[in-house]
């Protein structure tokens, strides 16, 4: 494992790396989730307050994203509940971990809810491509099939994501899983977070960052299709907020993937220009990754107004052009109210 100068971790080629994440089978690292269990007779009960998706619905071997919005609505934390036989584990970017649960633990009150920090016993590995699930089952002998599912055995916990190109995450704990990556590396190509970075990109999930923490509305950032906010469940900090603007239809920004042909970093959180000479910014860097083929592709909230436009530019020194890519993130029947 190596470190380049932006300190993303790699495995020594990171072009090939993040080729292979969309031709071959890649193991990647993702130490950049951190794990946390919430147990307790009250844990459904007490998350279905917390989060934006309909967590009642999540059934035992079922997972899910949903949000932590704050009173205004806006989107301060993206996470992913998987549901084991034992209670819920909780993936979450770690440099929110800590304001996340902090704010959780204010909230249990007298609830019988016990939220641990699991990230100093167990890590995150991602395992993606068409090998992904004969992999798993045969070197665990079990692995789930279907998108938004999970499995859970021997203390390792695998969740398949919802993406046509095959996709799962396991939670262990370290020496486990330090095993298991060297059993995997026989046949999958390790790789960086950079490579699970483009899949996250092109599949459309919206991590938040601490640059982004707090900026969009669970609309503006696609989380409808991801059936990861539900509008007919009880309250959640900021539901009011999200259902209302729901019903009257004033979102007037949208997730989009976009193409940039530049060599430079495209930071989350930067901002994007109605063009090269213009100084207006219409839309923010949710995610980025480099493509093998050149440039980057990106997730951006964008103005409808200057999607109508069409041009676009990086907030860059070199002001590099930017193109949307024929894809959005919403549910077509819904497009039109989001």
């Amino acid at each position: 494992m190596r470190t380049d100068d932006d300190e993303k971790i790699h495995f020594g080629d990171p072009r090939a790396e993040i080729q292979s994440a969309l031709s071959g089978t890649v193991e990647a690292d993702l130490s950049w989730l951190a794990p946390i269990q919430v147990q307790g007779e009250d844990a459904e009960t007490f998350l279905q307050g917390q989060f934006t998706c309909d967590v009642n619905s999540i059934s035992v071997d079922g997972a899910r994203f949903g949000a932590w919005c704050d009173l205004k609505g806006r989107v301060t934390t993206l996470v992913r509940l998987i549901r084991t036989a034992d209670g819920f584990w909780m993936l979450v970017p770690q440099a929110l971990k800590t304001n996340l649960l902090s704010r959780l633990r204010l909230a249990v009150m007298r609830s019988d809810v016990q939220i641990t920090d699991a990230s100093n016993n167990n890590v995150c590995v991602g395992i993606a491509g068409s090998n992904a699930h004969s992999l798993l089952e045969g070197s665990l002998g079990f692995a789930p099939r279907e998108q938004d599912a999970a499995a859970a055995s021997k203390g390792l916990v695998i969740d398949c994501l919802p993406d046509d190109h095959p996709r799962f995450i396991l939670i262990g704990p370290s020496e486990r899983m330090i095993e298991l990556w060297l059993a995997l590396a026989k046949h999958a190509q390790p790789a960086g977070h950079e490579a699970w970075d483009l899949l996250d990109v092109l599949s459309g999930i919206p991590w938040i960052r601490a640059s982004t923490s707090g900026e969009f509305l669970p609309q503006m950032i696609g989380l409808k299709r991801l059936s990861a906010v539900s509008f007919t469940k009880g309250c959640y900090l900021g539901q009011e907020v999200v259902t209302r603007v729901e019903h009257i239809g004033k979102v007037k920004r949208r997730l989009h993937l976009l193409h940039a042909p530049t060599a430079s970093t495209v930071e989350i959180g930067a901002s994007i220009f109605s063009g090269s000479e213009s100084e207006q910014a219409v839309g923010v860097i949710v995610g980025s990754a480099r493509h093998p083929g050149g440039g980057w592709r990106m997730l951006a909230v964008l103005t409808d107004s200057a999607l109508e436009r069409g041009e676009f530019a990086l907030g860059n020194e070199e002001r590099s052009p930017v193109c949307v890519l024929e894809k959005n993130f919403y549910p077509p029947e819904s497009a039109e109210n989001v």
